[in-house]
């Protein structure tokens, strides 16, 4: 997910300080780093995050770095699909041509998601483990 992050001011300009970055990790430090300039946030009316082109949160930029990041993080909440594997790969296999439907059943129409439910029935602890999130 994409986030577009910039201030807004109540003199007529609508943007500066415009960032964007793709993960809540590096949204959060963003907006630290936008709290740490004083001078600039005094100035500013808004506060405005958006993702694409819906805008999930505009604020006061005169309240506190905590109460506006909770604010934040709790709109973008929905933002993006949940992470379904740890630290996944992208790979290539190469598989009997039966197995391919056998998988596709099993991981409901996603043959990585049928590899993963027979993985997880593996016999195998650290197979396991590594495909429980």
């Amino acid at each position: 997910m994409e986030y577009t992050v910039y201030l807004e001011y109540s003199n007529g300009r609508q943007r500066s300080n415009v960032r964007r970055c793709t993960s809540k990790a590096e949204l959060k430090q963003i907006v630290k780093e936008l709290f740490k300039d004083k001078e600039l946030l005094s100035l500013a009316e808004k506060i405005t995050v958006k993702t694409g082109r819906n805008v999930v949160y505009s604020g006061d930029s005169s309240l506190s770095h905590n109460r506006t990041w909770k604010k934040i993080d709790q709109c973008t909440n929905d933002a993006g699909q949940p992470r379904k594997i740890r630290e996944g790969v992208s790979t290539s296999l190469y598989v009997p041509a039966g197995l391919i439907p056998v998988l596709r059943a099993r991981g409901n129409g996603s043959i990585s998601s049928g590899l993963i439910s027979v993985l997880k029935q593996c016999k195998d602890k650290e197979v396991v483990k590594e495909v429980t999130l």
